[in-house]
């Protein structure tokens, strides 16, 4: 059985801790500097990898239950240690930091990954679950038809009709102009048939609409769409079918949203190679910025002049009894 004192030095060990007296004069630790940024380094990929790739998606309750126990072990670990550190009255720079450390990791590792698997890799992987569809006039057919389409090619002559465009704000402006196959070009406004083909966008058109700038709008030659199915954005496009409804007096049953383009194969692939890039960058930017705040630390702990550094605490007299 340790003591007291046994004890808090292998903590001290374990953590290459801080010690404000002894260090002066020693140098910048290498190993102590490796250890607690390559940990929370690792620990971020980590948590970026459950929620970026394809096993979220074929065993998405198996990975986020690995997800939870995983983080419940190392944060656990963690904060087990540094409170024996502190029961053992050790100095507790180094294990408040590591703790620290792996909770920054932890909750960017969760914010980014979620940004990077609903924008790129989840639609990703819902398109190669999808079904593509040829030579589809828009003037003629409805959305019920293709409620599982992915990729869309229309027949040629199709073209979007940037005249007729609609939108709706909230934060960002979402754009939709109609998808048309007619002589002219432009929407058949006097048809009652429903319209359900809209290419999409994101801050690529005025509001009130006199600009639509979405997809391949400068490209005579586009004529197919790769499917929008991002919920979130999804929701506004809806309002904005609905207002474009309103404004045109045309009935839209069963809208669906396209990102425009010639060939929406290379935009799919642009998903997963977005989403793959995203994953690689945030890991090499937290293992960077672990390493620059590690080595800040210990430069500061290890250089410091010692009439600089906080005094020790006076230990109380105890009066003598003769």
């Amino acid at each position: 059985m340790l003591g007291r004192k046994e004890d808090t030095a292998l903590l001290q060990e374990h953590f290459h801790g801080i010690n404000f007296d002894d260090h002066v004069g020693k140098g910048v630790s290498w190993p102590r500097i490796a250890k607690n940024s390559l940990l929370p380094a690792l620990f971020f990929t980590t948590i970026m990898a459950l929620l970026v790739f394809k096993w979220r998606f074929e065993h998405r309750v198996i990975v986020f239950c690995v997800k939870i126990a995983l983080e419940v072990l190392v944060l656990g670990t963690a904060a087990y240690l540094a409170f024996k550190c502190w029961m053992n009255k050790g100095k507790l720079g180094w294990p408040l930091y590591f703790l620290l450390a792996l909770l920054i990791a932890d909750f960017e590792a969760n914010q980014w990954g979620e940004w990077t698997w609903k924008k790129l890799m989840g639609p990703a992987y819902d398109y190669e679950n999808l079904q593509t569809y040829g030579n589809i006039n828009p003037s003629n057919s409805t959305g019920k038809r293709f409620g599982d389409a992915g990729k869309m090619y229309f027949s040629q002559g199709t073209s979007m009709d940037r005249s007729s465009a609609g939108c709706f704000v909230n934060e960002q402006t979402y754009c939709i102009a109609p998808i048309v196959r007619t002589d002219s070009g432009v929407l058949d406004l006097v048809s009652n048939t429903s319209q359900d083909f809209f290419a999409v966008g994101v801050d690529c058109c005025d509001c009130p609409v006199v600009n639509f700038r979405c997809g391949a709008w400068a490209d005579p030659f586009a004529s197919a769409g790769l499917r929008q199915v991002d919920n979130a954005d999804l929701a506004y496009y809806l309002l904005a079918a609905q207002k474009w409804s309103a404004a045109f007096n045309r009935p839209t049953v069963n809208p669906l949203f396209f990102h425009f383009a010639s060939d929406p194969v290379v935009l799919e692939r642009s998903f997963m190679k977005r989403g793959v890039q995203s994953f690689f960058w945030s890991s090499f930017c937290a293992l960077v910025l672990f390493t620059v705040a590690a080595s800040t630390l210990d430069l500061v702990t290890t250089c410091l002049p010692k009439s600089q550094r906080p005094p020790r605490a006076a230990k109380p007299s105890v009066p003598r009894y003769v």
